[in-house]
């Protein structure tokens, strides 16, 4: 059993472990993690430098019902455009045969939100916008491996409440909750073929906000790629992602149950892969994601635009 497959199945039973697990999130009806973040080359873990990975997501969704302003809201409309830096540094460490690395990442979302609240038994239409520093993520760990065609990684994300909230508003740039997220990627990229299946899998453990007593569920997301690159460093293919939430909310109003959310979203991407002057690989990508199947979570579309290159 190769060095790749073992750590594929060590990572299994972190995500078995973690399934099993009594506790109770999603307010708001969306995630600390976005659905379709890691697309292309999702396990392929660079040499030793420092790296940055710049992308904006511009999303448009709907939802019928959700918990937002302390309160159960109805026909709720958001748009959003979010720009994040992340910079990566891989170090010369390694550590149960993987290379060791870390990361930090930023945001600045822009977010419009339109809701119809009831206010003296009367339906009342309210809309709010808001731009601002979101939630900072951390990952302290990042493991990296690499067999023949094979390549993955393992990283522990920590996300932190530093994004603007406040419970009046119906549009916040950050969640007001912390939560971790193990991870495990994986690609295999054919160097004879070209062809490219990489797959993301992560269980986010969402930990309560404290201003509205509220507990979302642990989530569990999935993102995958399959691809065909070219001789003339292209690749067109499909790309797509499934997210569950796995545990019940606790704080959620009676009305909405349990609130599991869930979604799943397909579409184009197309990459393209260069080598600059400096020898830094520069990587460009684009992907489209139509979503359905959603419950209890906003649903519609989205555009994924990213830059990766070498510092």
């Amino acid at each position: 059993m190769t060095g790749i497959w073992r750590n594929a199945i060590a990572a299994l039973c972190v995500f078995a472990f973690l399934f099993a697990r009594p506790l109770q999130a999603a307010e708001g009806a969306v995630s600390l993690y976005a659905p379709g973040f890691f697309s292309a080359m999702a396990g392929v873990m660079p040499e030793a430098g420092t790296y940055g990975d710049f992308q904006v997501w511009l999303y448009d969704g709907n939802l019928n019902e959700a918990f937002l302003e302390n309160q159960v809201v109805s026909k709720i409309d958001s748009q959003m455009a979010v720009p994040m830096l992340s910079v990566m540094h891989v170090t010369e460490l390694s550590w149960l045969g993987g290379r060791y690395g870390f990361s930090i990442m930023g945001s600045y979302p822009s977010v419009d939100v339109g809701a119809t609240l009831t206010a003296a038994n009367q339906p009342l239409r309210d809309k709010d916008s808001a731009s601002g520093l979101g939630d900072l993520t951390l990952t302290p760990l990042i493991l990296g491996w690499h067999d023949s065609n094979w390549h993955s990684m393992f990283m522990l994300n920590a996300y932190l409440p530093t994004g603007g909230w406040d419970e009046h508003d119906l549009a916040t740039t950050g969640l007001n909750r912390p939560a971790l997220e193990p991870m495990y990627n994986l690609t295999y990229l054919s160097e004879e073929t070209g062809r490219e299946l990489s797959l993301a899998v992560g269980y986010t453990i969402n930990f309560g906000n404290e201003d509205t007593d509220y507990e979302s569920g642990d989530e569990f997301h999935l993102d995958f790629t399959l691809g065909q690159w070219f001789a003339n460093h292209w690749m067109a293919g499909v790309a797509g992602y499934w997210f569950q939430q796995v545990t019940a909310d606790d704080g959620a109003p009676d009305v909405l149950g349990s609130n599991k959310g869930r979604v799943l979203g397909a579409g184009p991407i197309v990459s393209y892969v260069t080598t600059l002057s400096g020898g830094n690989e520069l990587l460009l990508s684009a992907r489209y994601y139509h979503e359905f199947g959603g419950t209890n979570r906003l649903e519609g579309d989205a555009l994924w635009l990213r830059l990766s290159f070498g510092i």
